[in-house]
C-alpha cells in the first residue's frame, strides 16, 4: 500500500483524496495466509494450503513443477515486516482518521467478502 509514512502522506494531500481504505486484520491472521502460500517454481502459478489447494499434493497444476514457498512468506520475515510497519505505517491510520476520511474494513473474512465491503466504501455507502 501507499502512502507508507505520514510524510508520504502528506506530499500526496494536493491529490485531494476523499476517502482512504484501511484493511484491519490481526497479525496472527496475516501470518496464518501468507506463510501458506505456494508458488510453482516457475514463480508463475499461485496457491495456498488451505484455500487454493492444487490437485497434487506440491505439485504445479499447469506446468508439474514443485510448488515452494517464497522467502518473504516465511514467518519470520512476515512478522520483521509488521514490526516495520507498526513502526512506519500505522501512523498513517492515524493521520487518515484524524481527517476524517478513514474508512476501516474489516479483512479477516474471505476476500469476496471483503471486495464486497471495499465496493460499498468506494460507493460511499459505508
Amino acid at each position: 500500500g501507499f502512502p507508507r509514512s505520514v510524510e508520504q502522506a502528506k506530499d500526496i494531500e494536493d491529490l485531494r483524496i476523499e476517502r482512504v481504505i484501511y484493511l484491519a486484520i490481526e497479525e496472527k491472521v496475516v501470518i496464518e495466509r501468507l506463510s501458506e502460500r505456494r508458488v510453482c517454481e516457475k514463480g508463475i502459478h499461485g496457491y495456498h494450503l488451505k484455500y487454493l489447494k492444487p490437485k497434487r499434493e506440491g505439485i504445479c497444476d499447469v506446468d508439474g513443477t514443485k510448488l515452494v514457498q517464497r522467502p518473504d512468506d516465511k514467518t519470520t520475515v512476515i512478522k520483521e515486516r509488521f514490526k516495520v510497519y507498526n513502526k512506519e505505517t500505522a501512523p498513517v491510520v492515524d493521520y487518515y482518521q484524524q481527517k476524517g476520511i478513514l474508512r476501516t474494513v474489516d479483512a479477516t473474512p474471505l476476500p469476496e467478502n471483503v471486495y464486497e465491503e471495499v465496493k460499498k466504501v468506494l460507493k460511499g455507502k459505508k
